[in-house]
């Protein structure tokens, strides 16, 4: 895995921030190099070119103007109004010169209200708020919100904010509350380095409601809203469901009798969440861990993209010790409690611009479902394959294509030929490049429509067409789509004159899919020393069998 340049951007000191988000990233499987910018320099900083991951951004309301600590009092509402101006002009070339950094984490503008009079303190409410505003109008899809006065609530102010130290060395914040935001921002980078969280696996008891179903009967646990004692779960409901309507698949895993978990829905119409919203569910009274490797395998996605929710010290333990990939949230109830863990279960979704197929995912997990129903009908997979019908389409990348062919490079990891974690600016750099060739793969079947699920990009360089990219989602994988997307490209290159082209491959622990299809098609890559390593593959390759319709609209 490449290392992430993280640069923290800040017109107060916060030095120890950059050693506290190298652990909370290291924790999550990120290599991370974090550098901590000039101080009071942001404008300046963000204008600089040089090439950089991500970008922490705090930027502290007391420190907004030279001696502002001792002059809150004496401001008069023009002079706050020309002050809000200056920084709303700053803020404005901030977000514009940082729209092409993969991501950017800014915390909202916050003010500490006991620093001045309650008159005051409503005036510099009323200018965070018109700041916050606009920054959130202004955000691009690449910017992740922190809340400070959120951590700051959960901890208590006195440890969140220390005046010793900021008036000694102007460090507002304390280790305890920068220990707090470096958790959030280590989650929401996870995207960045292409370990995306797809699925969330919650328990039922005392986590989606309020009691024992097996004790207390269906009509007796609570988890509608309204409902004494629901309150928690129903937030917690509240955030699963927004976290479905962005294409992040449910799952269930409840020691129960799924009969009874069904009749919890049905005498609770006015719960968040349906028993259907759900896509995977293992209600039984096996292993936990074991249940959640049926649900990968079910999903044909990786444990280390999902996170598990269980109100239970001996169950979130278990599945700590013997699945380490899978991040575990144990839920608790109480204000404080809930806000860490829906603060944190916001942070790991992160994932940029939402997308037409992201919306789309539920559906598409459900035909899924249909579809390994029917392959158990059938005595071939060749046999299988056929009776799909697959329709595989070959389009040339258009500007509306550019976030979701993005999104592949940056999440899909089982077959991606490269693992080139490119970014929207990097892909439309591409489009209006001649020496690159980028091609999207929509694929559908009698059982539902995939939308995109690949792409693969051709670069010519004085001596050879180089595949530099080719990746497909794990949803397609097994088909022989692979292969049809492989022939495709060797019958353009043919019909261009072109002989053969250079495979560009890097292993990684992730995409063995990869290296199995690399060799089905006679390149041995197995013992293969450099990483990257080349293959050169001729165009007119005999070795490429697939059971699916192909359409080159390109």
């Amino acid at each position: 895995m490449r290392e992430l340049k993280v640069r923290i951007l800040s017109n107060t000191t916060v030095n120890m921030a950059a050693g506290l988000l190298k652990d909370a990233s290291s924790a999550l499987g990120l290599q991370v190099d974090v550098e901590v910018g000039s101080y009071d320099n942001i404008v300046q900083d963000c204008l600089k070119k040089d090439s950089v991951d991500v970008i922490a951004i705090f930027w502290d309301v007391v420190n907004f103007a030279a001696d502002l600590f001792w002059r809150f009092d004496a401001l008069s509402e023009s002079e706050m109004d020309e002050l809000a101006e200056k920084i709303l002009g700053e803020l404005d070339i901030v977000l514009q010169s940082t729209s092409d950094i993969p991501l950017v984490i800014f915390n909202l503008f916050t003010f500490q209200e006991n620093l001045v009079a309650p008159r005051q303190a409503v005036l510099f409410d009323g200018m965070c708020s018109r700041l916050n505003i606009s920054l959130r109008d202004h955000a691009g899809a690449n910017v992740f919100i922190i809340s400070p006065r959120d951590i700051s609530s959960r901890l208590g102010g006195s440890r969140a904010v220390d005046w010793k130290y900021y008036h000694a060395f102007k460090q507002l914040w304390t280790k305890t509350f920068l220990n707090e935001w470096s958790l959030l921002a280590a989650a929401a980078m996870l995207h960045v380095a292409g370990k995306m969280k797809k699925v969330v696996v919650v328990d039922c008891d005392n986590t989606l409601w309020s009691g024992v179903v097996g004790e207390e009967g269906p009509g007796g646990v609570k988890m509608s809203i309204g409902q004494i004692g629901a309150e928690p779960h129903v937030r917690l409901q509240h955030s699963l469901s927004k976290l479905g309507k962005t294409g992040v698949v449910l799952a269930l895993s409840s020691k129960n009798e799924e009969h009874d978990v069904r009749s919890v829905f049905d005498a609770n119409p006015g719960s968040v969440l349906s028993f259907d919203d759900f896509v995977v569910k293992r209600i039984n009274w096996d292993d936990k861990v074991e249940n959640l490797h049926e649900i990968a395998k079910f999903l044909n996605l990786g444990l280390d993209s999902f996170v598990f929710i269980d109100d239970s010290p001996f169950e979130i333990e278990n599945v700590k010790a013997r699945l380490p990939m899978v991040e575990c949230l144990r839920f608790e109830t109480g204000e404080v409690a809930e806000d860490r863990i829906l603060a944190r279960l916001d942070a790991l979704f992160t994932r940029g611009r939402i997308t037409d197929e992201d919306l789309q995912r539920t559906g598409q997990y459900r035909d899924e479902a249909r579809r390994t129903q029917l392959k158990a009908e059938h005595e071939t997979l060749q046999g299988f394959i056929r009776s799909l019908n697959i329709r595989v389409r070959i389009l040339s990348v258009t500007p509306d294509m550019v976030t979701r062919i993005s999104q592949l490079c940056m999440k899909t990891n089982q077959f991606n030929l490269s693992t080139k974690r490119y970014s929207e600016a990097d892909i439309q750099a591409m489009v209006e490049n001649d020496a690159y060739m980028l091609r999207a793969v929509f694929v559908s079947d009698d059982y539902g429509d995939s939308g995109l699920v690949g792409a693969y990009i051709l670069k010519q360089d004085p001596e050879n067409t180089i595949l530099d990219s080719f990746l497909l989602s794990c949803r397609v994988l097994g088909r022989t789509v692979e292969h049809a997307v492989l022939d495709s490209i060797c019958k353009q290159l043919m019909q261009q004159g072109i002989s053969q082209m250079l495979i560009e491959f890097r292993s990684t622990d992730r995409n063995a899919p990869l290296i199995d299809f690399l060799e089905s098609l006679g390149i041995n890559v197995s013992n293969g020393s450099q990483n990257p390593s080349h293959y050169f593959f001729g165009s007119n390759s005999p070795r490429i069998h697939y059971f699916v319709e192909v359409v080159d609209e390109a």
